[in-house]
């Protein structure tokens, strides 16, 4: 599959954390987007507004088809870091390492807060 980092995610999750929305410890399946929340929010806000929440992209795949934007990381209030193991591990299955790579960046900024 050939799918990118979605530098646009980086830099919003780092805004995110910036601003303090973010979440530290939440269960992931409990937040992570659904098809359905998903779909809702890129119709209020827009494809790349809602793009914003997803680490890669498949540039192959249309826009607002299923796989063109994966691995999601926050709940489209919220970067968390569930959402951020949760993409870096399955990045790693995945064998996509500039994606767990990406997401292995943005945990250490939560590491380094959680060290303090």
């Amino acid at each position: 599959m050939p799918i990118k980092v979605n530098e646009a995610a980086v830099a919003h999750a780092h805004q995110m954390m910036d601003e303090g929305r973010y979440r530290i410890n939440s269960v992931w399946r409990d937040n992570k987007p659904t098809v359905g929340s998903a779909a809702a929010y890129a119709a209020e806000y827009g494809a790349d507004e809602a793009a914003r929440w997803y680490l890669a992209v498949n540039p192959d795949v249309p826009p607002g088809s299923p796989d063109h934007l994966l691995y999601p990381i926050g709940d489209f209030s919220n970067v968390h870091e569930s959402g951020l193991r949760a993409a870096r591990e399955r990045a790693e299955v995945d064998g996509q390492a500039e994606i767990a790579a990406a997401a292995e960046d943005i945990l250490e900024i939560f590491y380094r807060m959680n060290a303090c």
